[in-house]
């Protein structure tokens, strides 16, 4: 709450509006919140909390609004399927030349079974091709509504006294709770 922040949109102070991204760094650490940041009456909190004790359930749902924006949590990384076709190419040959050495009358039963799925890979590459396009185009999607979202993240600042978050230079703000929404 220094002299730089801009004026809440509703209330017109200057002395109670946050940094978003400050609030959420400082609840990072382990010490309690600085006076300077937080402003207890407005938050309804016991007055007489002791500075040491552990943060409250309400402190830290409350806290947990300040939180930055994440893009969906991506479990694998896509691998084209033409590199999978070309990894299982390498282990066939391998595997081909091991039932040559010692079951030559399973040789073809074997170069039969890749045959189909090689035949059955290219009649459907285009499909498959497509569907990696899709996964590849939506993931670049995702990743740059989140980039978009955290630069706006960035730039908001928290109303103590109003219980809102805004942009400065613009006229809208809302309340805490619907800052996933705005942001998106």
């Amino acid at each position: 709450m220094t002299s730089k922040s801009p004026a809440c949109p509703q209330c017109g102070k200057t002395d109670t509006v946050a940094k978003v991204n400050h609030i959420y760094l400082e609840n990072l650490s382990a010490k309690p919140l600085t006076e300077d940041l937080l402003i207890p009456h407005v938050l309804r909190w016991p007055a007489d909390k002791p500075s040491n004790s552990k943060k409250s359930y309400d402190e830290v749902t409350f806290l947990k609004q300040f939180n930055p924006p994440s893009g969906q949590t991506v479990v694998i990384r896509q691998v084209n399927p033409d590199l999978a076709v070309i990894f299982f190419s390498l282990l066939a040959i391998f595997l081909l030349y091991k039932i040559y050495i010692s079951q030559r009358g399973a040789f073809f039963i074997a170069l039969g079974f890749i045959a189909l799925f090689y035949a059955a890979y290219f009649i459907g590459r285009k499909f498959i091709m497509k569907k990696f396009k899709q996964r590849q185009d939506a993931d670049q999607a995702a990743k740059k509504q989140a980039e978009a979202a955290i630069g706006r993240w960035m730039k908001m600042y928290y109303c103590w006294d109003e219980g809102i978050v805004f942009l400065p230079g613009e006229k809208q703000a809302i309340p805490l709770d619907q800052i996933r929404a705005y942001l998106y």
